[in-house]
């Protein structure tokens, strides 16, 4: 019989990412190795896990021998900074093998978003923005979009990375105050993967920026009153100082 010292392992998972609190399978897989004795074990972050299943084939007597083994991992947020590690040992090396995946490879963190709106002084205009938070992984399409259904081109800022490992990204589009109407709808997502949006009425912010103008109108005639009683006593005593030197003595 000729000995022979099993492959590298290979740790491969689900090809579609899953949300925090969902479970994943891996599976290690290592080949070639004999005799059949043979021992593997898994572990996430140094911590070893249970495997729910290892099988050697062929079952019976052979030249050759390949392990199969899965276990299961509950995804969380701090997922991101996990790493699972498949580990060989087998008669025929001096020490184990080892394979290791980062478990942010099968993790998506669907965002909050939420919408805001800023004025632009002196002119009929605004910026909305769209505060995108908290998604992975980094790369996400984030469109504008009116009532009418049609699509709005926006300047969307770089994403910046969050110390949980998620990122943020923030879009802003300029409109008209006075022209554009209805409803602003930013949505936010990635192709086969669920999309998430927030709205804003323009309507409503024309309404209070009508009511900041009543208020700041209403502020200036306020405060040329409150100037004008405080400058009566002045008047006052110019006209007779005026008519004092005017008069003969």
């Amino acid at each position: 019989m000729i000995k022979a010292k099993p492959s590298l392992p290979e740790v491969s998972g689900p090809s579609n990412r899953a949300s925090p609190g969902d479970g994943v399978n891996l599976t290690c897989t290592s080949t070639g190795f004999f005799p059949k004795n043979v021992y593997l074990k898994w572990f996430e972050n140094g911590v070893e896990l249970p495997a729910r299943q290892t099988d050697i084939f062929p079952p019976g007597d052979a030249f050759s021998y390949t392990i199969i083994s899965t276990t299961l991992v509950t995804l969380a947020l701090s997922s991101l900074h996990s790493q699972v590690t498949c580990q060989v040992a087998h008669s025929e090396l001096q020490s184990p093998l080892s394979s290791h995946v980062n478990i942010s490879k099968f993790l998506h963190v669907v965002p909050t978003v939420n919408v805001s709106i800023h004025r632009v002084p002196s002119l009929q205009a605004a910026i909305l923005a769209c505060h995108v938070q908290r998604f992975y992984p980094e790369g996400i399409q984030i469109t504008w979009m009116q009532k009418n259904g049609c699509f709005q081109t926006c300047e969307a800022v770089a994403p910046t990375k969050n110390p949980d490992g998620t990122f943020s990204q923030d879009s802003h589009l300029l409109v008209n105050t006075s022209e554009d109407k209805g409803l602003f709808t930013c949505q936010v997502g990635r192709e086969a993967q669920t999309w998430v949006q927030a709205s804003v009425q323009l309507s409503e912010f024309r309404e209070k920026q009508a009511s900041w103008g009543a208020i700041a109108s209403s502020s200036l005639f306020g405060t040329l009153l409150l100037l004008g009683w405080k400058l009566i006593p002045l008047i006052a005593l110019s006209i007779i100082y005026v008519l004092r030197r005017s008069l003969p003595s």
